[in-house]
């Protein structure tokens, strides 16, 4: 392009380029796939109660996973 006479600039938004695509960067520079794991369980070792949904965690976690899902959260503090 530079041959071309054209003005050329590079690393610009390398940053938020890089964000965006967390992910996808950490499978290629480590070549371990970026895995995010939410379990709970009750004092008894419960996951649930046998046929109903059983809200375990609180609010916050609650939050803080619909946030991960929607991509707000990359990764934990």
């Amino acid at each position: 392009m530079r041959q071309a006479g054209l003005e050329v600039s590079t690393g610009l938004l390398a940053k938020e380029a890089s964000q965006l695509n967390d992910h996808y960067n950490y499978f290629y520079q480590t070549g371990l796939p970026y895995v995010t794991l939410k379990q709970a369980m009750t004092l008894d070792h419960m996951l649930a109660k046998k046929g109903e949904r059983t809200a375990i965690t609180g609010a916050e976690a609650w939050t803080r996973v619909h946030h991960t899902r929607n991509g707000l959260v990359t990764r934990l503090s």
